[in-house]
């Protein structure tokens, strides 16, 4: 069975692109406890710039974020990624990719065909 936890409210304030780049530790997100509660409404930066925050996430069987659901900061547009792209920084409170929104939205296109 799967779950799905939905964020709701807004995103957070955007946190400075400095601080996001401050070289904090950071891990997987398979490494955080309970990930529907910690992960939603996260701020979600990629390559230094908030591109938008994790509005929902699945999480399988054994409790394991599997993906994540990006909304963009453009307000008409979210894609689901894989977790495994995606690393959670617990001192900041928000996540990280190296991935661009482009590349985030056409790989929510290939998986959807």
């Amino acid at each position: 069975m799967v779950r799905v936890a939905q964020a709701e409210t807004t995103a957070p304030a955007a946190i400075p692109a400095a601080t996001a780049q401050s070289g904090s530790q950071s891990g997987p997100l398979s490494d955080v406890r309970d990930p529907e509660q910690t992960l939603t409404n996260l701020t979600v930066y990629s390559r230094g710039r908030d591109v938008g925050h994790i509005r929902s996430v699945e999480v399988g069987q054994a409790g394991l974020p599997q993906r994540v659901e990006i909304a963009f900061n453009d307000g008409a547009s979210a894609a689901w990624v894989s977790a495994d792209a995606l690393r959670y920084d617990g001192e900041h409170r928000l996540a990280t990719t190296t991935l661009d929104p482009g590349e985030m939205k056409a790989l929510e296109h290939t998986r959807l065909r």
